[in-house]
C-alpha cells in the first residue's frame, strides 16, 4: 500500500483533493440488493453534491452501462450481495476486475477475516470497507484509491493483518489447504452445520459454503460425511505424528 502521510496530513485534507475541477465525481456501484443499493447512492451523492452514480444490479449490467461512460472515476461493489455458492468469490472478483479494467474497486462487505480482505488486495482491489462504517468511508477510500492510487483498509483489518502470523498453507499428505480452509476443516470434522461454523468462525456463510467446496474437491469427497471421515484420518494421522496444524 501505497504511504500517503507525506501529501496528507489527515483525511480532511484529502477529503478536500478534487478528482477534478470541471467535471463530477462518476462513481458505479454494483449490488444485487435494490434497497441497499438505491440506499448507498443517496448516501453518497447527500455527502458530496458532485457525485454522479451509475447503479448496477449486477457485473454485466455494469458494464454495459458503463460502456457509455468515459469519465469513470471509481467502482464501488457490495461483495456479499454477489457471491453465492455457484458464483464463489475469486470468480467474482475475476469477472469484476475484468468488466472495470483500469478503474479502481472499492469492495463493501460483512468479513472481518483478515484472511478474506487479504484476498481482496491480492486481486487487485483498492480497498475494502466493513458494512459497520459510513458512507464518509467510501468517499474516503475511492479518494486514496484515485487520487493517490494507494489502497484503503480500515484500522482495524491493518492490526489484524498485522498480528496475524499463522502459515498461509498446510500441507496434510499431500493435501494442502490454507489456513483459513483449516479453521472450516477442523469445523467441518466435527460436525457442525455451515450456519454455526459461520457464527464460530465470524465469516459470512456464502463465504463458509465456498470453503467447504474447496475442501470436498480437494479431498475427493462427495458429501460431507464423506469430507468429515477423511479429515478425522488425516488430521488423526497427523496428531499421531506431533504435527497438529493450529
Amino acid at each position: 500500500m501505497n504511504n500517503y502521510s507525506d501529501r496528507f496530513e489527515n483525511y480532511s485534507d484529502l477529503e478536500n483533493e478534487s478528482f477534478s475541477s470541471d467535471r463530477n465525481v462518476v462513481y458505479g456501484l454494483i449490488c444485487a440488493n435494490r434497497l441497499e443499493r438505491e440506499c448507498l447512492a443517496l448516501g453518497l451523492k447527500f455527502r458530496n453534491p458532485n457525485v454522479l452514480v451509475i447503479e448496477s444490479v449486477s457485473i454485466d449490467a455494469f458494464a454495459n452501462a458503463a460502456a457509455h461512460e468515459q469519465n469513470l472515476d471509481a467502482v464501488v461493489v457490495c461483495i456479499d450481495s454477489l457471491v453465492t455458492t455457484d458464483y464463489p468469490v475469486d470468480d467474482v472478483l475475476r469477472d469484476l476486475l475484468d468488466a472495470v479494467g483500469d478503474t479502481p474497486v472499492v469492495a463493501m462487505g460483512q468479513s472481518n477475516d483478515p484472511y478474506e480482505v487479504n484476498l481482496f488486495l491480492q486481486n487487485g482491489v483498492k480497498g475494502y470497507i466493513p458494512a459497520d462504517v459510513g458512507v464518509h468511508a467510501i468517499l474516503d477510500a475511492t479518494r486514496l484509491a484515485v487520487v493517490v492510487g494507494g489502497a484503503f483498509l480500515t484500522e482495524r483489518h491493518l492490526k489484524k493483518l498485522g498480528q496475524d502470523n499463522k502459515p498461509s498453507k498446510i500441507d496434510m499428505r499431500g493435501v494442502e489447504l490454507t489456513q483459513r480452509q483449516m479453521d472450516v476443516a477442523h469445523e467441518l470434522r466435527a460436525g457442525k452445520a455451515n450456519k454455526v461454523i459461520a457464527y464460530d468462525l465470524d465469516m459470512q456463510e456464502n463465504t463458509v459454503k465456498v470453503h467447504v467446496r474447496s475442501i470436498m474437491r480437494k479431498l475427493r469427497a462427495t458429501n460431507r460425511t464423506q469430507a468429515a471421515v477423511a479429515l478425522n484420518q488425516l488430521l488423526s494421522d497427523d496428531e499421531g505424528q506431533g504435527h497438529t496444524p493450529s
